[in-house]
């Protein structure tokens, strides 16, 4: 039983993640030739989604990792071939050696709170994310990690002990976040989840100042139901 139950969990994670990545492609790509925020005066359009949840006593386990994924952007992302592809850093070099990656961050990526989203920030993020050993478990080559550091020009500097294969994979699971009132995290996605919320339901709001392209969504409510 115990051993069925966990594989039931598993099948049940890798659907929420394929889901949930095909979900927040479909929101941001139905929009993804609208760079300037949508009409004030058009009709506001909301979406509500939900999912029967089998045993756990948190209803929207699943949807909350999905609203992570449309709330807050990692520097790079696995693209739909596989391959690494840009996310807030619009390009990065590698050191002849290998060792050195240096980012170049997107232009006009801001907070949710409308900050930059800037060399300086990025570093923090980084740093404090990765200095949670919990963090650094769930990837091996974040051990590598010799410095990061802001350069000169405005970039991102990531120092390795030594050539990492999949460095850059492991990189598009740290969320960049900008930390506020001691705890509280501010993404840079499209949407901003909504302050309160109950284990029932979540609800996120469009992020009108999202450089990427604004949704054509306003809102967007996640709703859990127990079996």
């Amino acid at each position: 039983t115990v051993a069925a139950d966990g594989f039931l969990r598993s099948v049940h994670r890798a659907f929420i993640g394929a889901a949930g990545l095909a979900f927040c492609g479909a929101v941001v790509a139905c929009t993804s030739e609208a760079r300037n925020p949508a009409d004030p005066h058009a009709e506001p359009v909301s979406l509500r989604a939900g999912h029967v949840q089998f045993n756990r006593q948190d209803s929207l386990y699943g949807f909350q990792q999905v609203a992570r994924y449309l709330s807050f952007e990692p520097l790079v992302r696995n693209g739909r071939d596989g391959r690494v592809a840009p996310r807030l850093a619009e390009s990065w070099t590698l050191s002849p050696d290998g060792t050195v990656l240096t980012f170049r961050l997107r232009r006009g990526a801001r907070f949710h709170d409308g900050s930059p989203v800037d060399a300086a920030a990025v570093e923090t993020s980084l740093k404090r994310t990765l200095a949670n050993q919990q963090e650094r478990s769930q990837a091996p080559a974040f051990s590598d990690i010799v410095k990061i550091e802001t350069t000169e020009a405005g970039e991102v500097a990531i120092t390795l002990r030594r050539r990492s294969t999949f460095f850059l994979e492991d990189l598009g699971t740290v969320a960049i976040a900008n930390i506020i009132d001691g705890d509280g995290q501010l993404g840079t996605g499209p949407f901003v989840i909504e302050g309160s919320h109950s284990n029932e339901e979540l609800a996120m709001t469009r992020f009108d100042a999202y450089d990427d392209g604004v949704p054509a969504v306003n809102r967007i409510v996640w709703t859990g139901y127990r079996d």
